[in-house]
C-alpha cells in the first residue's frame, strides 16, 4: 500500500509542476487585449482581460499593478486590495510612486485603519505624494482617525441595494424622490442612453430614468425618460419638488447651470434655464428648494467661497424673484460641499463633504435651522451609512423612514449603486460589516444620531375631480398659515391625474384652498400640533360648478367660544370669500350658521344666526352689494355627522354659503 502512495505521488509531481508553469503566451494575448481599452481609460472594460492575464501568470508583479490599479479606479477598492497584497509579496520593493498612495487608500476604504495610516506616514517619508500635497495626506490621516471613532457607534441602520430594477452594471447615482416616495428619478451612465461615451470615456453621457414605487414597496424597471429633457450630452438629476411636479436638473451649459422642467400631466416639459442669480459663469451641479418655495439651496464654485465648492442660498423676494446668494459659511469648508438635501419639514439640511469629520471622501452630514435663523453645528450620520469612499446624494423621504444615496459598495451592480437606507428600531440589531481588522485603540465618544427628523411633517394628498363628472382637475392648492395669514405655499394638481401632495410641517395651523376657473372654491382646515408624529392624510376633493344652489362649508372661519366673535384666523378664508363674490359680480349668495346639538334649541337658534350675520357684516364692510348677500340661522336643525363625538360636532358647528343666483 504504501508503495502504491508513493508512486502515485511521484506520478504527481511533474503534472503539478507543469500546470504550476506560467503561460507567457496567453499572458501576452490577454495584456495586449487589455491594452487596447487602457489606452482610452476604459478601466471597467479591461479588466475581465487583465483577470485572465493574471490567472496566466499569478507571479507578474506588473500585471497585479495594472489589475489592481484597474480594480482601484472601477470603484473596486477591496479587490484592488488583494492585488496590491499580492504584489508586495511578489516585490516589495516595487518602484511605482503611485502604489503606496493607491495602497494605503483600500486599506484606509477597508478600515485596516492603523495599516492605513502607517502607509500614509510613509508616503510622506519617503516623498511620495506627487499628485497629492502634504495636505492632502494630513487629511488622510485625520479621515482614518475620524472613521476609528465613527466605527466604535454604528448607527441602527439597514442599507439596502435598490436592485436590478433601477442599478445597472454602470454609474447609477444622484436618486431624487417625491415626498411620498411613490417616484424615484435618478441619473444613469448605463448602455442606451441617447449619448454615446465622451473623448476618453468609457461611459455614455449621463441621462436620467424615471422609477415608480409599487405598494408592497418594491420599484418598478426604470426608464429612460428621453427627450425633451435627456440630450446627447450630460442631463442629471438634482433636485425634486416635494409634490413631484417639478424636476430641477444639470446640464453642461454655460460651464454648468441648473434648468427646470415641469410636469404637465403625464408629459415633461422642455428645461428651462433657472437663470440668475443662481447660475453664473461658474460650475452650479447641485440644488435643493424647500417644499414652500422659498428658499433654495445650490453649490457653485464661483468666486469668494469658503473652499473650492459652497453651498449657498436664495430667499424668494416679494416681486417672486430670487435674492443675491448668500453663502453658508458656518456650513462649508476649504473642501469640497456638495449635494444640499432641505428636507420638506422646513428644517433639517442635509449635505455632503469632505471636510468636517468625514471619515474619508464624501461623508452625509445633517446641521439644523434654529429659530434665530442661523444653523446648528453639522454632525455625521454615522457609519455604515457613510463610508471611507464617497458617499453623496443624500435625500430622505417626508415620514424620515428611508433615505436614499449613492454608494460605492462591494457587491454592487455597477461602480456606483443607489442605495435604499431604512432607520431601524432601537430594540433591532444592527448589521454592520466586519470589524475584526478595525483597530479601535481610542475610547473617544461622540453622539451618532441616526438621520431622524426632529420636525416631523404631515402629507396631504389625494385627487382633485369635478363632483359631477368625476373628471380629474388641474386646480390650485393654497396653503395658509391661519394665524399669520400668509400664504405659505402653491401647488398644482396634475391635468391628467388629478393627483395633489401638499406638505404640511407640525406646530401650524393651516388653511387649505383649492380654487379652479369655473368652480366653487373648497376650504379645508388642518390645526397641527408640534407633537404630531409623520402621518399621510388622503383626501379625494370634489369641486362643484358655480351653479345655482351648490354649497361650499367654510371650514377656515373661526369664532370665540360660545360667541359670534369672528377669530383673526377667519381673516384668510373671509378674504377669500371676499374675492370669490368681487370676481363674480352677478352671484348672489346666502351665508348659513350651524351648531350642534349642545344647548338649548332657541340658543342654538341665536348663536348660528349671529354668527351668519357676522360673516355678511364682513362682507358688507369691504363692499360687496347688500342685496347680494343674505344670512340664515339654521341652529342644529341641520347635521352633517353625529352628534355623538366630538369630532361630529366639531363638522356639525359649520358656516356655509350657498349660491342663491348666477
Amino acid at each position: 500500500m504504501l508503495r502504491r502512495i508513493i508512486v502515485t505521488i511521484c506520478w504527481l509531481i511533474p503534472t503539478l509542476a507543469l500546470l504550476a508553469q506560467p503561460d507567457y503566451k496567453a499572458e501576452k494575448k490577454y495584456l495586449k487585449a487589455a491594452e487596447e481599452f487602457l489606452k482610452y481609460d476604459e478601466y471597467r472594460m479591461a479588466i475581465p482581460h487583465l483577470v485572465s492575464a493574471a490567472k496566466a501568470n499569478p507571479d507578474n508583479p506588473e500585471t497585479q499593478y495594472v489589475l489592481g490599479k484597474a480594480y482601484f479606479l472601477n470603484g473596486s477598492k477591496k479587490k484592488a486590495l488583494g492585488c496590491f497584497k499580492k504584489l508586495y509579496e511578489l516585490n516589495p520593493n516595487y518602484p511605482n510612486p503611485h502604489l503606496l498612495m493607491m495602497y494605503a487608500m483600500c486599506l484606509h476604504f477597508d478600515l485596516q485603519i492603523d495599516a492605513a495610516i502607517e502607509n500614509y506616514k510613509k508616503i510622506k517619508e519617503k516623498n511620495l505624494m506627487e499628485p497629492y500635497t502634504m495636505e492632502d495626506i494630513k487629511m488622510a490621516i485625520n479621515q482614518c482617525e475620524n472613521a476609528r471613532i465613527l466605527v466604535k457607534q454604528p448607527v441602527n441602520a439597514l442599507i439596502e441595494n435598490v436592485g436590478p430594477t433601477v442599478n445597472s452594471e454602470y454609474p447609477d447615482f444622484a436618486p431624487v424622490i417625491s415626498a411620498d416616495e411613490s417616484m424615484m428619478l435618478f441619473t444613469s451612465r448605463r448602455k442606451g442612453n441617447l449619448g454615446g461615451p465622451p473623448p476618453g470615456n468609457e461611459f455614455p453621457y449621463e441621462d436620467i430614468y424615471i422609477s415608480y414605487r409599487e405598494d408592497n414597496g418594491d420599484w418598478l424597471p426604470a426608464i429612460n425618460i428621453g427627450p425633451p429633457i435627456n440630450t446627447r450630452g450630460h442631463d442629471a438629476s438634482i433636485a425634486l419638488s416635494p409634490d413631484g411636479q417639478t424636476l430641477y436638473i444639470y446640464k453642461d451649459d454655460n460651464g454648468g447651470d441648473i434648468f427646470t422642467c415641469k410636469l404637465k400631466g403625464k408629459t415633461w416639459g422642455a428645461p428651462e434655464n433657472i437663470g440668475k442669480p443662481i447660475n453664473s459663469r461658474f460650475y452650479e451641479p447641485s440644488v435643493s428648494i424647500s417644499a414652500d418655495g422659498k428658499l433654495i439651496f445650490f453649490v457653485s464654485n464661483r468666486d469668494g467661497g469658503v473652499g473650492k465648492r459652497d453651498i449657498y442660498y436664495c430667499k424668494k423676494l416679494r416681486n417672486n424673484k430670487w435674492s443675491e446668494p448668500i453663502n453658508l459659511r458656518k456650513i462649508n469648508t476649504p473642501y469640497d460641499d456638495d449635494a444640499p438635501f432641505f428636507h420638506p419639514n422646513g428644517k433639517t439640511l442635509y449635505f455632503s463633504s469632505k471636510g468636517h469629520n468625514s471619515m474619508g471622501g464624501y461623508d452625509i452630514f445633517r446641521t439644523e435651522l434654529q429659530k434665530d435663523s442661523t444653523w446648528s453645528v453639522p454632525v455625521n450620520i454615522g457609519y455604515p451609512i457613510n463610508t471611507p469612499d464617497d458617499d453623496i446624494y443624500f435625500v430622505l423621504s417626508a415620514s424620515g423612514e428611508h433615505g436614499y444615496y449613492a454608494s460605492v459598495k462591494d457587491g454592487g451592480l455597477g461602480e456606483k449603486d443607489i442605495y435604499r437606507i431604512t432607520i431601524r428600531k432601537p430594540e433591532v440589531t444592527s448589521v454592520v460589516a466586519k470589524t475584526e481588522d478595525i483597530n479601535l485603540k481610542n475610547d473617544a465618544k461622540i453622539e451618532i444620531p441616526v438621520p431622524m427628523l426632529n420636525n416631523p411633517v404631515t402629507l396631504l394628498k389625494g385627487i382633485i375631480t369635478d363632483k359631477k363628472t368625476k373628471q380629474p382637475l388641474e386646480a390650485t392648492i393654497h396653503v395658509i398659515d391661519n394665524e399669520l395669514n400668509d400664504t405659505i405655499s402653491e401647488n398644482i394638481s396634475n391635468i391628467a391625474t388629478g393627483k395633489y401632495l401638499v406638505t404640511l410641517p407640525s406646530g401650524k395651523n393651516y388653511g387649505i384652498i383649492v380654487q379652479a376657473p369655473d368652480y366653487l372654491f373648497y376650504s379645508e382646515n388642518f390645526n397641527i400640533p408640534i407633537s404630531q408624529d409623520y402621518q399621510e392624510v388622503v383626501k379625494n376633493i370634489e369641486l362643484d360648478k358655480i351653479i345655482t344652489g351648490s354649497k361650499v362649508i367654510l371650514k377656515n372661519i373661526f369664532f370665540d367660544f360660545d360667541k359670534s366673535t369672528l377669530r383673526p384666523e377667519s381673516e384668510a378664508e373671509l378674504d377669500r370669500l371676499y374675492k370669490f363674490l368681487a370676481s363674480n359680480s352677478s352671484i348672489r349668495v346666502k351665508i348659513g350658521g350651524h351648531t350642534d346639538n349642545k344647548g338649548s334649541d332657541e340658543y342654538n337658534q341665536k348663536l348660528s344666526e349671529s354668527r351668519a350675520k357676522a360673516v355678511v357684516d364682513f362682507l358688507l364692510s369691504k363692499g360687496i352689494d347688500t342685496k347680494r348677500l343674505e344670512y340664515q340661522g339654521y341652529g342644529e336643525s341641520k347635521p352633517i355627522d353625529t352628534n355623538d363625538t366630538e369630532e361630529g360636532r366639531q363638522n356639525n358647528r359649520r358656516t356655509e354659503f350657498e349660491i342663491l343666483a348666477n
